[in-house]
């Protein structure tokens, strides 16, 4: 009897030592979904900023649609898996552009349209827009404000013309290698005259870029690439 007590005395150990081993691994794995739900797409939105460009010297300002925005998916997702994409973060599909994998869209009830862009240099995988399958979500303006207003959708595009006198060729290469973006195409008819594109691990998006160009006094021009849109 007096063995069978001390048996039964360490299986209890034994077993009370493997109850709490399962407890603290199902906090742990808890623990670790929590984590991949505290993204807050939120805290990387600013709504107190005004949004411009440069024309020339002048400065353009823009209108923020909160209510809409405009996403390029990649080329090999097809409509079914982005709208399945869609439901997924309660956004409403409005439409889709012919030539390209280009949608029209809208937030869910109660959000804003910020907290689903692209967030441009923040090396993280948080929101709608920095997923793999998102080449860029960005913001949509209205040209004049009202029912009947044009909207200008950015791209990941600007347009830029050097000044000769303060920079060359090759300096503008350097300086897009190091603001992280890409010359995609030199124009045929006009040799300072150059299109850049941003990517996601630029740190800013297509807008704020060519202003970061334009205030840096070398070139004659840069400008964001918009695709405007409307009313029939």
């Amino acid at each position: 009897m007096k063995y069978a007590s001390i048996i039964n005395f360490v299986f209890s150990i034994i077993f009370l030592i493997v109850l709490l081993h399962l407890v603290n691994c199902r906090t742990d794995t808890t623990s670790l979904d929590n984590n991949k739900k505290e993204c807050n797409p939120g805290e990387f939105v600013d709504t107190t900023r005004t949004y411009f460009y440069y024309y020339f010297e002048d400065k353009i300002y823009l209108t923020l649609a909160t209510d809409i925005f405009y996403a390029l998916f990649d080329s090999s997702i097809d409509l079914q898996t982005a709208e399945d994409n869609f439901a997924e973060y309660g956004i409403t599909f409005l439409g889709k552009f012919t030539y390209s994998n280009a949608y029209l869209l809208k937030p869910p009830n109660g959000k804003r349209a910020e907290e689903f862009y692209t967030f441009y240099g923040q090396e993280v995988d948080c929101g709608f827009g920095n997923q793999k399958i998102v080449n860029y979500s960005t913001p949509i303006f209205w040209t004049k404000p009202g029912i009947d207003s044009s909207i200008l959708m950015l791209t990941d595009e600007f347009h830029l013309r050097i000044d000769t006198t303060k920079m060359t060729e090759n300096d503008l290469i350097n300086y897009c290698t190091k603001n992280n973006v890409k010359i995609r195409e030199k124009s045929p008819y006009n040799e300072t005259r150059f299109l850049i594109s941003v990517t996601k691990s630029s740190p800013l998006n297509a807008l704020d870029m060519a202003n970061l160009f334009q205030d840096s006094l070398n070139v004659l021009f840069a400008a964001p690439s918009f695709l405007e849109l409307r009313p029939r």
